[in-house]
């Protein structure tokens, strides 16, 4: 099973916003002190799942949640900014399509309309934050 970090990557990746020749790498759950120019994905708490009756066979859905953070050279907000820009492009409203195909994912949407500066760090390289949502059909085994 793909976490769903793993999954946002791929997506990214697959739609040429992150790795390759882009210059902007991506990273799931940790932020290291380089590149400059990075995104990572980290997994956040979502909502309350679905749930069913006992005895049904209905689909069950998960609504987990995720943070995009990006970073970016010194004193190149701008850039980074335009990426976030991209990067929600491709996100909000998509149905993720993972590697694996299972889980199937229903629908990603962001949670604000615009992304959350979290200011410069020691080296002068801008910070942003970027929460999304999502409703993943719920996996048996």
């Amino acid at each position: 099973m793909a976490t769903l970090y793993d999954d946002v990557l791929n997506y990214l990746a697959a739609e040429g916003l992150i790795d390759g020749s882009t210059g902007w790498a991506g990273k799931a759950a940790y932020m290291p002190a380089t590149p400059n120019k990075l995104i990572c994905v980290f997994e956040t708490p979502g909502e309350p799942p679905e749930s069913k009756k006992d005895g049904s066979d209905e689909q069950e859905y998960d609504l987990p949640g995720f943070q995009i953070r990006g970073r970016g050279e010194a004193f190149g907000y701008d850039a980074l900014r335009a990426k976030m820009q991209e990067i929600f492009l491709a996100l909000h409203g998509s149905s993720l399509s993972p590697s694996s195909g299972d889980p199937g994912y229903v629908y990603v949407f962001a949670v604000q309309s615009g992304p959350m500066p979290m200011g410069y760090d020691d080296n002068s390289r801008p910070g942003l934050t970027w929460n999304y949502r999502c409703m993943r059909e719920r996996e048996t085994t």
